[in-house]
């Protein structure tokens, strides 16, 4: 073993064994010891004063526009001018230069992809404590693809990463002490790490520490606490894959779905987790109308609760029958469905409520002209600048159609409810103006993206 390694490993035994008894069972009683603190955000900048402050040699300024090059803020995207920035950054020694030229390289984004230069950036900032580096080294080297598998490694990296906070690699470090990879097996460090992940919203981490809980694994048991973190695990859609692990028996993707479902309906108690299930009853067989009739159920419950997935969801159904299938409008009317103009009538009020001064107009052939003017103007905005530029022309927008679809694309709503909403909404317009606002929000929306 090299010097670096024994001096990391040592490290690691270090920090392993400093963890207290106490603050364990404080962290699984929902008392977290740690201090959190909040990252300011960086001013802003115009795009002339960086390119200077870049050209100059100043590292922040270089990986600023870097930021901006890739993402198009500003400036027109260029993968390969944000790449050139990057390096030039990531040599000055900037840690979220060298993590994101990193991923450029495992990614192939303006330079041709290589592993091993996207492992050396990582590493460069990883050794300067960027947590998202540390944890994506973790993640390499678990994971064997185009590196070495290297266990050891890996659960290092994912400590470091863990200790800063990083939830996905509290939860790989849970499961390496509850399996033994690369360290020693610790089923009470194992249920540490899925608590820390757990507190977090970390779903698969929720399951595991209910599991923990279920059969006093690292904990005394405790059925209450198993079925709290259960039923925190059900508002998020990624668990479904560990929580059918509940449900072994189930024979296939059909059954398993179902079988899940079941164990959701059971745990719908918010709106987020009745969206789940809804999501799950429509993935276990597209086929099945009950299954359907069932998916539309628990999207209204989840509507109701004022989940604004679900509204979307709905609004989507309801083009589908609009102009599809006669036998499930039969079915819904059996069902009593709530009629899908009442949903989306209630998407508008509740998500994107109208002023008194909004107005919805006839359009003749002068404001038909007027409103295809201010629509290339909003598209232009949308090509040459952030998505978020879009809000200043909001409050000034006095057609309430219009600025309802402006406000669902700034919220990056899908084009189809977009125009559901928008088609909806316009049904009084006479004239050219539906057709405009309908094409007008299309180039908008594919402007921004």
């Amino acid at each position: 073993m090299s010097t670096d390694e024994s001096s990391n490993q040592d490290e690691f035994d270090s920090f392993t064994a400093g963890i207290k008894p106490d603050d364990i069972e404080k962290l699984l009683a929902g008392i977290d010891p740690d201090n959190e603190t909040e990252n300011e955000e960086e001013p802003q900048i115009d795009i002339e004063t960086l390119k200077k402050d870049a050209e100059t040699g100043y590292a922040n300024a270089q990986t600023r526009l870097a930021i901006s090059y890739y993402r198009g803020e500003g400036i027109e995207q260029d993968f390969d001018l944000a790449a050139f920035w990057y390096k030039k950054a990531a040599a000055l020694g900037d840690v979220n230069a060298q993590c994101l030229l990193a991923m450029c390289y495992e990614s192939g984004e303006g330079v041709e992809k290589d592993v091993n230069k996207a492992v050396y950036w990582y590493a460069k900032a990883a050794k300067q404590g960027d947590e998202t580096s540390q944890s994506i080294l973790g993640r390499i080297y678990e994971s064997g693809r185009d590196v070495p598998q290297d266990y050891k490694k890996a659960a290092y990296w994912h400590l470091k990463a863990a200790k800063q906070g990083d939830k996905s690699s509290q939860l790989e470090l849970g499961i390496f002490y509850t399996n033994g990879r690369g360290v020693i097996t610790d089923l009470k460090k194992a249920a540490y790490w899925y608590l820390q992940a757990a507190k977090q919203g970390e779903g698969v981490a929720q399951v595991y520490l209910a599991r923990c809980y279920e059969n006093g694994h690292g904990v005394t048991k405790d059925q209450t606490k198993t079925d709290y973190w259960y039923k925190k695990a059900a508002c998020d859609y990624v668990a479904l894959e560990s929580i059918d692990i509940y449900y072994e028996e189930g024979k296939g993707r059909n059954n398993k779905y179902k079988t899940a479902a079941e164990w959701y309906q059971a745990y719908a108690e918010n709106g987020e987790a009745a969206r789940n299930y809804a999501n799950i009853c429509r993935e276990a067989d597209e086929e099945d109308t009950d299954l359907y009739i069932m998916s539309v159920f628990w999207h209204e419950q989840a509507a109701k609760k004022g989940d604004i997935l679900s509204f979307y969801q709905l609004a989507q159904y309801y083009n589908f029958n609009k102009s599809n299938s006669e036998e499930l409008r039969e079915v819904f009317k059996d069902k009593e469905i709530v009629p899908a103009e009442n949903c989306i009538r209630d998407l508008v009020n509740k998500f994107y409520p109208l002023s008194p001064n909004d107005k919805k107009t006839e359009y003749n052939d002068e404001e038909c002209a007027s409103l295809k003017t201010r629509i290339a103007s909003l598209a232009e905005t949308a090509k040459t600048k952030s998505v978020f530029a879009l809000k200043d022309e909001i409050e000034n927008e006095t057609d309430a159609v219009l600025k309802t679809g402006l406000k669902m694309i700034i919220d990056g709503m899908d084009l189809s409810i977009i125009e559901t909403v928008i088609e909806f909404l316009s049904e009084d317009i006479k004239g050219d103006g539906k057709q405009i606002l309908l094409e007008g929000v299309k180039k908008i929306q594919k402007g921004e993206k």
